[in-house]
């Protein structure tokens, strides 16, 4: 059962960022481009023909990649790290207590990062006029929460002397999930920065277009 609970988060968060994805394809405008027209040598010319935008790689990536994260966090590492919150404190050693003290304020910051992956996603793919400022402020959140994690919670446990097995197991142990949240940060920050390229080059150019180009776009 445990697996299957494993598996199945993850999954729904997937189908739930598909969604979202789908349902955001119609709102990237259209892309430009000149294309020869016409032969000989009074009739050739070049026109610009518009295709619909597909949507950024980057943000399709981020789009399914945060609610997952996300998902992961609320339901799977939140609750493991509280349960090992209760066990450290109880342990009544004085480093332990100091570690699950670190890992208690870890897993309520994973709730606010969660909600924020959540929001995050659905913005990106859905393209939000908030979305670039969205993706920025989820990147940067992301990324000092999971180093502040990979670097705050071995350090107690280094506090009877050199380095021992329970520092290299909490070291180890936080390496992957940490890692993984620092790259989700990075997805979402580049996906964040494709999508404020495409809104600016899309005011540019309406900016600059005559009223009859305005109004066959709309």
């Amino acid at each position: 059962m445990c697996y299957l609970y494993l598996l199945a988060v993850p999954a729904l968060a997937l189908v739930m960022g598909i969604g979202w994805v789908l349902e955001g394809r119609d709102r990237w405008g259209v892309w430009r481009a000149p294309v020869a027209a016409g032969q000989g040598a009074y009739r050739a010319a070049s026109v610009t023909r518009e295709t619909a935008r597909r949507v950024p790689p980057s943000v399709v990536i981020a789009g399914l990649l945060a609610p997952v994260w996300g998902a992961i966090t609320m339901l799977v590492l939140m609750p493991a790290g509280a349960v090992l919150a209760l066990m450290l404190l109880g342990s009544g050693e004085l480093p332990f207590v100091f570690a699950g003290m670190i890992v208690a304020a870890a897993a309520v910051s994973g709730i606010a990062l969660a909600c924020m992956l959540f929001r995050v996603g659905s913005a990106l793919a859905q393209r939000a006029p908030d979305a670039p400022i969205t993706a920025r402020e989820t990147a940067i959140y992301g990324a000092c929460h999971h180093a502040l994690i990979w670097v705050l919670f071995p350090l107690p446990l280094l506090a009877g002397g050199p380095p021992d097995l329970a520092w290299r197991d909490a070291t180890l142990a936080l390496a992957v999930p940490c890692g993984v949240g620092l790259v989700v940060a990075l997805v979402v920050l580049v996906a964040g920065r494709r999508v404020a390229a495409l809104d600016a080059e899309d005011h540019a150019r309406i900016s600059t277009s005559s009223p009859i180009e305005i109004s066959i776009d709309s």
